[in-house]
């Protein structure tokens, strides 16, 4: 057991990206004695990037497990209940209160809050911003990898992990070119100061061509 953990513990880790994704994982790491260090190609984190994130039961178990849900659910609501509305108004699915029990608990706050709590619970030094990934390469005979940066430096370590967003560099050297394709969906998602109207619950409107959400945060 003793040796396991010194060559757990020894480990190099690098991720590629300081989203909820790459924070998370790091944090996740850290918990099992594992440092990895986060690079980030934008040169601050900014927590008023973004807008509303609805995290749901099995995202919590993942926060909770590393000491973050407390904190979070201070900053955010959980959902009540929710339901189905048609373009007139008229409830198509009445709203349920299932979201109350544990195991659906839905937790909506601004997604710059998750980004906030997950940055200031790791160390500075493990974050490094303004590192664009270029590319990777294997040294060691396979078994280390070199990471590549677009300023002309890189870094060693054992594992490389990509949390680099839809267009990852990453995945497209390790599985080539896979463009996202649009299926003929948008989304504009925006914040209002307003208080959510009393008595009202999360729902979503349906009508021809679109559809319409509104949940307190």
């Amino acid at each position: 057991g003793g040796s396991l953990k010194m060559s757990v513990g020894a480990l190099k880790v690098i991720i590629i990206g300081g989203g909820i994704g790459g924070l998370t994982t790091a944090k996740c790491l850290a918990k099992s004695g594992i440092a990895g260090s986060i690079y980030e190609r934008a040169p601050k984190l900014l927590p008023d990037v973004g807008s509303g994130i609805g995290l749901w039961y099995n995202a919590l178990m993942v926060l909770d497990s590393v000491g973050l849900y407390a904190n979070l659910a201070k900053k955010g609501v959980l959902m009540q209940s929710a339901g189905y509305k048609s373009k007139e108004g008229r409830w198509l699915a009445q709203p349920s209160s299932d979201f109350q029990s544990s195991r659906n608990r839905v937790l909506c706050l601004h997604r710059g809050d998750v980004i906030s709590e997950l940055r200031d619970s790791l160390p500075p030094s493990s974050i490094h911003l303004g590192k664009s990934f270029e590319r990777y390469s294997l040294a060691a005979q396979g078994k280390r990898v070199v990471v590549h940066f677009t300023d002309g430096t890189a870094e060693e370590a054992d594992v490389l992990i990509g949390a680099d967003g839809i267009n990852s560099k990453i995945r497209r050297q390790l599985f080539g070119d896979i463009t996202p394709q649009y299926v003929g969906h948008a989304t504009y998602r925006a914040i209002l100061p307003s208080p959510f109207p009393a008595g009202e619950v999360s729902f979503e409107t349906w009508g021809p061509g679109g559809r319409f959400a509104a949940v307190p945060l």
